[in-house]
């Protein structure tokens, strides 16, 4: 038992003694880093070049790396040129590329024949590519590669058709 002659010395040790509640303040950094906003702009347009069709019809095909074949019944007389798309942005930022998920019509200028192709994305060895970094300068190529069916009875004339290629980060 505490004497009433302690019990001042047994509070005050006790309160002495006691966790004592403290509060601690502690400080956070926030940051945010802006980058170059993504552009692309076609620098060369997609060019199957000049062909004949003949009894059976076949295939043209543009690579990337500036050649071309045909198969089938297809004689090519000019070159083909890839698309080639130039993005700019932060360099050293990897971006993904996206391309029509479809075929793309090309129509006869002043007709109403078609052809059809399909295109895809690659670098410059035909490599199929859906994303690249940009490099050190915030600079890359996109080429676009693709293959035209030509049918036996295609009227001649130009065909022309358009297609979109977009790129984010």
């Amino acid at each position: 038992m505490i004497t009433k002659k302690y019990a001042p010395l047994f509070i005050a040790l006790t309160l002495a003694l006691a966790p004592q509640a403290m509060a601690v303040t502690a400080s956070g950094t926030a940051k945010a880093t802006v980058i170059r906003n993504i552009t692309i702009t076609e620098d060369q347009i997609l060019d199957f070049g000049k062909f004949a069709p003949g009894l059976t019809g076949g295939t043209v095909r543009v690579f990337a790396n500036g050649s071309s074949n045909s198969s089938g019944d297809v004689n090519v007389i000019d070159p083909a040129n890839p698309g080639i798309f130039a993005v700019t942005g932060e360099p050293n930022e990897f971006f993904q590329i996206n391309t029509p998920s479809s075929n793309v019509t090309l129509t006869r200028v002043g007709g109403s024949q078609t052809m059809s192709s399909v295109l895809e994305t690659a670098n410059a060895a035909n490599n199929p590519i859906n994303g690249r970094t940009l490099d050190g300068s915030g600079n890359a190529d996109v080429y676009v590669q693709g293959v035209l069916t030509v049918s036996a009875a295609q009227a001649a004339g130009r065909y022309e058709g358009t297609y979109s290629v977009s790129v984010d980060y």
